[in-house]
C-alpha cells in the first residue's frame, strides 16, 4: 500500500523483499523493482520484464508472467527442476529440488545452509571433473509443486534412522532418501553426506550403477559372481573412482573401499555425461511426471535406459 514500510527490527539497510528478493530501489522506488536471478521483477504489474528464458518449454505460458500469473501464492522457480544451458560452449546443469530434514537430527540453520552449498558444490565439481570443464553444476531448494509447473521436481529427504545396509541411500521415482548416519552409527561428515545426496540425485535422471546395469560401452563390466567384476576393453578406465559404483565391489581384483583409501569417487563416464544431458531434455517435455500429469509415468520409472550386466559364463 503507498506510504506504508516495513523493515527488519527497523533497519532500513534490509535488502530484500517480495519472495526474498534483494530490491533495486534506485530504479523505480521503494520496492518496485526486484532482482531475481535470471530476469527483473517489477511489482506493480506482477510480471517480469524480460524474457524466461526457458519459454521454449512452456508454450502454453506467458514468457513474461511471474509463477504463470500467480503473483499471490506463486514462488518463481530459478533452479528450474533439472536443467542444462549451454553458453560459450560450456553447459551448466542445474536441478531446483524438494528438500527436507529429518527433525531427529536437529540441524541448526547455518547447519542447513552449510549442507546445501556443499551440495551444490560436490555436483558441480563431478561434472567439471567428469567433462574437463565443459560441465558445470548448481543445485537451488526452492522446491515447487509439480503439478502446477508440469515438470518433475526431486525429492530428497535426509533420515535420522540408523540404517541396516550398506547403502547410503535409497531412491525411489524422481526422489531418494539419504541415510545420515553410517553403518557403525557414526554422522556422516558433511562432505561425505553431500556426496551420497549427490549420487542419489544422479538415480532421479535414471542413472543406475553400472554393476546393476549397463548403461553405454564405457560402463560395461561382466560380473564374475558375488561382488567381483572384471572390465571390459571400452571400460571406463578411472570407474573405480565413478560416483555410481559402491565401494562394496572389486574391480579387475581391486577391492574397491582401501583402493579409494576414504577418498570420495567423483566421476562420471562419457556415457553418463551424454545420458544425463539426455534425461534433462526428456524431463524438460514432462518424462518423470506422476500421473496424471504425464501418461506414462510408471513406464519412465519402470524401465531404465540400458541393458543387463553380462555375466561370466
Amino acid at each position: 500500500m503507498p506510504g506504508r514500510n516495513y523493515t527488519l527490527d527497523g533497519n532500513p539497510a534490509y535488502r530484500y523483499g517480495f519472495n526474498g528478493q534483494e530490491k533495486d530501489n534506485d530504479i523505480k522506488g521503494e520496492g518496485n523493482s526486484l532482482e531475481f536471478k535470471y530476469r527483473i521483477y517489477d511489482s506493480r504489474i506482477g510480471k517480469f520484464l524480460s524474457v524466461d528464458p526457458l519459454y521454449k518449454s512452456y508454450p502454453w505460458n506467458s514468457s513474461y508472467a511471474f509463477a504463470e500469473n500467480r503473483p499471490i501464492d506463486g514462488i518463481d522457480l530459478e533452479g528450474k527442476e533439472w536443467d542444462a544451458v549451454n553458453k560459450n560452449g560450456q553447459t551448466n546443469v542445474k536441478v531446483n529440488i524438494n528438500f527436507s530434514l529429518d527433525e531427529k537430527l536437529k540441524f541448526s540453520k547455518d547447519e542447513i545452509g552449510k549442507l546445501k552449498k556443499s551440495v551444490s558444490s560436490e555436483l558441480n565439481i563431478v561434472l567439471k571433473n567428469s567433462s574437463k570443464g565443459k560441465l558445470t553444476g548448481e543445485v537451488t531448494f526452492t522446491g515447487g509443486d509439480e503439478s502446477k509447473i508440469h515438470r518433475a521436481i526431486p525429492d530428497i529427504a535426509i533420515s535420522g534412522d540408523k540404517p541396516d545396509d550398506l547403502k547410503g541411500g535409497l531412491s525411489y521415482n524422481g526422489g531418494a532418501s539419504i541415510n545420515y548416519y553410517k553403518t557403525d552409527g557414526t554422522p556422516k561428515t558433511r562432505a561425505e553426506l553431500a556426496n551420497d545426496i549427490v549420487h542419489e540425485l544422479f538415480h532421479t535422471l535414471r542413472v543406475d550403477h553400472p554393476m546393476t546395469l549397463t548403461q553405454g560401452d564405457d560402463t560395461k563390466v561382466i560380473s564374475e559372481g558375488g561382488l567381483k567384476y572384471r572390465s571390459t576393453s571400452s571400460t571406463d578406465k578411472n570407474l573405480i573412482n565413478n560416483i555410481m559404483v559402491y565401494p562394496i565391489y572389486s574391480l579387475d581384483g581391486i577391492e574397491i573401499r582401501p583402493f579409494r583409501g576414504g577418498v570420495r569417487p567423483r566421476m562420471l563416464t562419457n556415457d553418463q555425461l551424454k545420458l544425463i544431458l539426455n534425461e534433462i531434455n526428456l524431463q524438460k517435455h514432462g518424462a518423470g511426471l506422476s500421473k496424471p500429469y504425464w501418461r506414462k509415468a510408471g513406464e519412465y520409472w519402470d524401465s531404465y535406459p540400458g541393458e543387463a550386466v553380462e555375466q561370466k559364463p
